[in-house]
């Protein structure tokens, strides 16, 4: 087996047990929803430091997080679309990173408390 074989099949297993079932919304929290699969990596980015210098003085970590979704899944993330996770856990959807292989990563926000509370999600 090779090693690009190798790292597609770990990167399929990962997926499948790592994603979570959440409800798409493209027209906010009354209109339709559909049934997507992702995975939420949020992970902590340094920001904010000048560029050239490594004196690191303005710089500071932000959580940024990304939702990774599987292209054979058929779903394709639009900016703006919100992914409703749970009771408190939603995210809009802000840009779209290149495809990566099987998977297309989306930087997104996450939603305050209040706002993600007005969207249903897998478990209502």
């Amino acid at each position: 087996m090779s090693l690009r074989a190798i790292k597609a099949t770990a990167r399929s297993r990962l997926h499948d047990r790592m994603r979570v079932e959440t409800y798409a919304y493209n027209d906010g929290p009354d209109g339709d929803r559909e049934t997507v699969f992702l995975r939420v990596n949020s992970e902590v980015e340094e920001v904010g430091d000048l560029a050239g210098t490594s004196l690191a003085y303005a710089q500071r970590g932000e959580t940024v997080p990304k939702l990774i979704f599987w292209i054979a899944d058929g779903h394709t993330p639009k900016r703006g679309t919100v992914y409703a996770v749970d009771t408190d856990e939603a995210y809009q959807v802000d840009n779209l990173e290149p495809r990566d292989g099987p998977t297309v990563t989306a930087i997104a926000k996450r939603l305050p408390k209040e706002e993600a509370a007005k969207y249903e999600h897998p478990g209502c």
